[in-house]
């Protein structure tokens, strides 16, 4: 069955990954790219599931990790492609424009209720000084949303700096 999926893959010009504990795995040489993460015997002879298939959800947490980053879904260590699909997620999501943007509680909330709850656009509205509909014009032209808000803090930072030398000269 996974033979046949990386030989249609294949066929219709897809990029292939397999992930097995078997160095000698036909399925190995038959992917454009094969991660093979060698466990070892198991403690308890013929059980396949235990080593494996750890090593194999670590690598695929590691791999579903670097996409995020990767996509510019996480800025600093925050996730923040998330959905507040709840209070906690909420609270979480608060937390992430309190840490990111040096915001009050109170302007987090407002800011995620002004952008129709939504994380990234919550961000841009405060690092840009954007409205909601900047923002979201923003997002969805540019994927990589960390990457805005490091460019925008950046810009920030750079206003600031110019600012405070225009003071110094001044007085």
């Amino acid at each position: 069955y996974t033979m046949e999926g990386l030989h249609y893959a294949h066929r219709i010009g897809a990029k292939t990954v397999a992930l097995t504990s078997n160095p000698g795995a036909p399925m190995n040489a038959l992917a454009d790219v094969a991660i093979v993460p060698v466990t070892g015997p198991e403690v308890l002879t013929g059980s396949t599931r235990m080593k494996a298939g750890t090593a194999q959800k670590l690598v695929l947490n590691m791999l579903s990790t670097a996409c995020m980053v990767r996509l510019g879904r996480v800025f600093s260590n925050w996730m923040i492609g998330v959905q507040m699909n709840n209070q906690k997620l909420r609270k979480r999501a608060e937390g992430i424009v309190i840490k990111a943007t040096g915001a009050s509680a109170s302007q987090a909330a407002r800011a995620i209720n002004n952008s129709g709850g939504s994380l990234p656009a919550a961000l841009l509205m405060l690092v840009k000084g954007v409205s909601r509909e900047q923002a979201a014009r923003l997002l969805k032209h540019e994927i990589n949303i960390a990457g805005m808000i490091y460019e925008a803090r950046a810009s920030a930072k750079g206003a600031r700096k110019a600012r405070a030398s225009r003071s110094v000269r001044t007085t």
